[in-house]
């Protein structure tokens, strides 16, 4: 509303009500009067408005707490002054307490909803401007900005411009107030000092801005200081005794207290009668550390005041990079077998110059090193016949207590070879001697101690005569690059050449040779020459017709894409014009030249292609594929008589396991006793038969990652199963149902072994109309074993039949009319229950 305007608001409620206005409004009134409403109803008349009457107007229960949107309604109100567009404050000066870290709000509102507001502060002169994160100026409440950008200020206050004239809020006055001790610490927090000595203990509490500390010590009183930091405070305290006593022997406490908040810290003084020297015993006289490690030789002692020290190992140690000498240790960094000998070090008291000294021999243990590695190649070549030694010397501290000699043909040894070996101080040689060179080899000596091992691996060559390959093998192509290679021994042979030779038959005698051209063809006879014979390209062609068919639903269909040409060319399958890929019921074998429909389905008809490709063109045939029959529907009549033969199968599969059972010796043994329904058991056991079965896991495994798991459907003896959603398991871009089988948490091998068996079923029986079929399976490492199997969306089938038990009487349908009719029952169930019943009918 505009300055000047009238205002009236009605409040209507279930009892009786107030209003809440703002501190600053003066011009209204309010009244009762609200005839004809039948509720208890109160109006609020503002008249004559100001900017003064800008604010949160609230109609509440007079006897309830206010609660917006239950227990009270409000309004806000802007009376538009565009000469006084920030709202007088209550008071002149109003007081606006911080804390560091908070957001503050300065409360300069508005009149008018969309000024454009800074804030202003004053000692230093400074502008803000709103951000729209941090820094937000909003008509209603006021300018908020983090503590930190006008903690430092003394005065505050906001500013906007209309038109040409600038207008300023009230001042406010800002207070920063703290109770928060951050930090205290005491220094130093263990002292040790000789009796006469002055004692000095340092005590620092670092708080929030203004924050009043009180300091207490225990047991004596200190002096304060203080201290400003840029967003906190630094107070300390100094506690000093002069001429100390064994007595002050003990803990020294400074508190510091805030009123709000006290935090407590201690340090320890120990005072000696006199300065004292004192090497602890008993001293290890002999240190053992390996060549290339960091060793810390602690010198333990008790001395008041800390001692100086010097180290001596004949002469006197000089620190470096890698010598760090101390009064409490000697430290040397990648020891180096120079550094083994007889070390001592000296303390000495700086005060009574008394010296005590103490020394050890340090031994410094060397891993063995084989010599010869040093200056010798690891590749010996050797004529073929010839009879050669292999020598390895190892040296190390302690020195090498044998050399092991390692080869290839382990059953060889006896003939080729003879060892030797000797011994001198620090060192080991030994000698592998080689019988009759025939055969490359490869020979490795290894010689260890108590602090490593070193081995030399010999790459033992038998020269051979020269050998030539083409590549690719089995014919090149036209077209295609070809290599010829000619190996031979480096050692032996050097300046290989290529020559072209005339083409010639074998009877003709061979023409001079020439040295090759990269662009010649090559065709060559005799002793490591090389016959190269190109084959001319063809383009893709399928040999085959491909004729319209009709299929019967549930039947089985293969076509037949029969292609030929050089190189041989690729097959894909496509039906009306979208890729085929393997799924459920689908097969593409052959190297994709036979496509084979199983369960054939009404949405499997349509216009199929097979298309062939090489590097020098395509050919396509296609035919249409039409389907007759209906799909399979579920004879319900049948449901009583299939219920009662399902009920006979399972009390023979449980007379089956248990006669089973009391057969097998081992319960923990293979839990395959059901798969003797499918394999013939007599020849081997059932385990052995289900290890001999193999999984492909290029064909069957899917990734877990493309599998979600949803809700149980069910447990077994060893396996539990779920509900999950499959991606891409049948069609790409497709989500499936599915029935994933895995293992109880904490199975036994014998468990996972049963679950792999059952895997290796599914894939040996194929898929079959009457069985819960196998779509894939995840074996890999990583996680759980988990076999996927299609879902059943009417569950089990005995809970089936009892759901519909009401439904049918018992004596409605005859299992056949004649008498020595019969009717067979396939049921899909799962793979251990794989089987056919049927039930016949008496005269």
């Amino acid at each position: 509303m505009n300055r000047s305007d009238n205002l009236e608001l009605t409040c209507r409620g279930r009892q009786y009500l107030r209003w809440t206005t703002p501190p600053t409004s003066s011009r209204l009134s309010t009244s009762g009067d609200c005839s004809g409403s039948g509720l208890f109803c109160t109006t609020l008349r503002i008249s004559n408005a100001t900017a003064n009457e800008t604010g949160r107007y609230r109609c509440s229960y007079r006897d309830l707490k206010a609660e917006d949107g239950k227990t009270s309604a409000e309004a806000y109100v802007f009376v538009h002054d565009y000469k006084v567009p920030f709202v007088p404050p209550e008071k002149e000066y109003e007081v606006v307490f911080i804390r560091e870290g908070e957001r503050v709000v300065i409360p300069c509102r508005g009149s008018v909803e969309d000024l454009n507001v800074t804030l202003h502060t004053k000692y230093p002169n400074k502008e803000l401007r709103p951000d729209g994160k941090d820094s937000l100026w909003d008509a209603r409440t006021g300018f908020t900005v983090p503590s930190h950008l006008i903690s430092y200020a003394g005065v505050v206050s906001c500013q906007t411009r209309i038109g040409n004239e600038t207008f300023k809020s009230p001042l406010y006055i800002v207070a920063v107030v703290g109770y928060k001790i951050y930090e205290l610490t005491l220094t130093p927090t263990q002292l040790r000092l000789s009796a006469g000595e002055r004692l000095v203990l340092g005590c620092t509490a670092k708080t929030e801005l203004n924050v009043g500390i009180e300091f207490n010590w225990t047991p004596s009183q200190a002096t304060p200081h203080k201290k400003k930091l840029w967003n906190s405070l630094e107070l300390s305290n100094t506690l000093t005794v002069e001429n100390v006593t064994v007595e002050h022997t003990g803990e020294f406490t400074c508190t510091a207290s805030s009123g709000k908040m006290e935090k407590s810290a201690s340090a320890f003084l120990k005072v000696f009668e006199k300065p004292f020297i004192d090497i602890k015993e008993p001293w290890t006289k002999v240190w053992e550390v390996n060549v290339g490690d960091q060793t810390s030789i602690p010198v333990k002692y008790s001395a008041y005041p800390e001692p100086s020290s010097k180290w001596y190992n004949g002469l006197p140690l000089k620190d470096d990079y890698r010598v760090k000498q101390r009064s409490d240790a000697l430290v040397v960094r990648g020891v180096t077998e120079t550094d083994a000998g007889q070390y001592t070090v000296v303390l000495t008291n700086r005060i009574t110059r008394e010296e005590q000294r103490r020394s050890f021999q340090l031994l410094v243990n060397v891993p063995p090193r084989i010599i010869e590695k040093e200056v010798l190649v690891d590749t010996d070549v050797y004529p073929y016949g010839s009879s050669p030694t292999l020598r390895c010397t190892a040296w190390g501290f302690p020195a090498p207590a044998r050399i092991r000699w390692q080869w290839m043909s382990e059953e060889d040894c006896p003939e080729q070879i003879m060892m030797d070996a000797e011994h001198a101080q620090k060192k080991t040689a030994s000698s592998l001697k080689i019988q009759k060179a025939e055969v490359h080899a490869l020979y490795r000596c290894t010689a260890a101690n108590k602090v490593g091992e070193d081995s030399r691996v010999i790459f033992f060559h038998v020269t051979r005569g020269l050998e030539v390959s083409v590549s690719p093998p089995g014919g090149p192509l036209e077209e295609d690059h070809v290599v010829l290679r000619c190996k031979a021994d480096k050692l032996l042979y050097s300046n290989l050449t290529w020559f072209g030779v005339t083409n010639v038959s074998e009877s003709e005698q061979i023409a001079p040779v020439q040295p090759c051209r990269p662009w010649w063809n090559v065709t060559a006879l005799g002793d490591n020459l090389e016959v190269l014979v190109l084959y001319s390209l063809e383009a893709a062609r399928i040999l085959n017709n491909l004729t319209d068919q009709k299929v019967n639903v549930s039947a089985t269909i293969s076509l037949l894409c029969d292609a030929a040409g050089t190189p041989n060319p690729t097959v894909g399958w496509t039906k009306n014009n979208h890729t085929v890929v393997e799924g459920s019921g689908v097969i593409l074998s052959e190297r994709n030249h036979i496509l084979t429909i199983q369960r054939v389905k009404k949405e499997d008809s349509g216009l199929y292609a097979c298309t062939a490709c090489n590097g020098r063109g395509c050919d396509t045939l296609q035919a249409y594929l039409t389907t007759e029959g209906a799909e399979e529907k579920t004879n319900v009549e049948l449901i009583v008589p299939i219920g009662s033969v399902v009920i006979a199968m399972f009390f023979w599969l449980l007379i089956v396991f248990v006669i089973r059972g009391r057969k097998r010796p081992r319960g923990g043994d293979l839990k395959t006793g059901y798969l003797s329904m499918i394999l013939d058991s007599e020849d081997m056991p059932m385990d052995e038969q289900c290890e001999r079965l193999t999984y492909d896991a290029t064909k069957w495994e899917f990734p877990r990652d493309r599998l979600k798991l949803g809700d149980p459907l069910g447990r077994g003896a060893f396996g539990q199963v779920v509900e999950a959603a499959a991606f891409g398991i049948e069609k790409a871009a497709t989500c499936t149902t599915v029935a994933v089988k895995m293992l109880k948490e904490g199975a036994t091998s014998s468990e996972y072994r049963a679950l792999m068996s059952e895997l290796k079923i599914l894939i040996h029986i194929g898929h079959y109309l009457n069985v819960v079929n196998l779509l894939g399976a995840c074996t890999k490492p990583g996680g759980p074993l988990m076999v996927i199997v299609e879902y059943c969306k009417h569950g089990n089938l005995s809970s089936y039949l009892k759901s519909k038990r009401g439904e049918y009487s018992p004596y409605k349908v005859n299992c056949a009319p004649a008498a020595s009719a019969s009717v067979s029952l396939q049921v899909r169930l799962p793979i251990r229950a794989f089987a056919s019943t049927s039930c016949s009918a008496g005269g």
